[in-house]
């Protein structure tokens, strides 16, 4: 059985992702050209797609983590060896976001941001008890 979970949405990210491209896009109104422009707006597009359209899902003993453009991640939950509850500021004060640090393997390590972060520990530690919760 698959179970889904979302990545948790935060307008604050995504602004922040955005405000860049915006802020350059801006600066380039007064000396306009075709490439700058292009070259802002797939900088906005792919900074939407990251931060809206990003997955997880527990499935046959794997979590999955799919985004919109980078292939899917596929990880045994049986290698998985901690998890790190965080937050985190995005070098701004007010942009805070909490996160699980999920550490697997010898050296692996994945940052994930999740709606629900203690169903999902639930779930990890339904299929592997051995996971340490830091």
């Amino acid at each position: 059985m698959e179970k889904k979970y979302k990545l948790k949405k935060d307008f604050s990210l995504i602004l922040f992702a955005v405000l860049p491209f915006i802020a350059l896009f801006i600066l380039q109104l007064n000396n306009f050209n075709w490439i700058s422009a292009s070259i802002l707006i797939v900088g906005v597009f792919i900074s939407v797609l990251f931060n809206t359209y990003t997955n997880y899902s527990i499935s046959n003993g794997k979590l999955s983590i799919k985004t919109s453009i980078l292939k899917p991640k596929n990880i045994d939950i049986q290698l998985i060896k901690s998890i790190t509850k965080g937050r985190k500021w995005v070098r701004i004060p007010f942009l805070k976001t909490e996160f699980l640090e999920i550490k697997f393997g010898r050296y692996n390590r994945v940052i994930i941001s999740h709606e629900n972060n203690e169903e999902f520990i639930e779930d990890l530690l339904k299929i592997n008890p051995k996971i340490e919760i830091e």
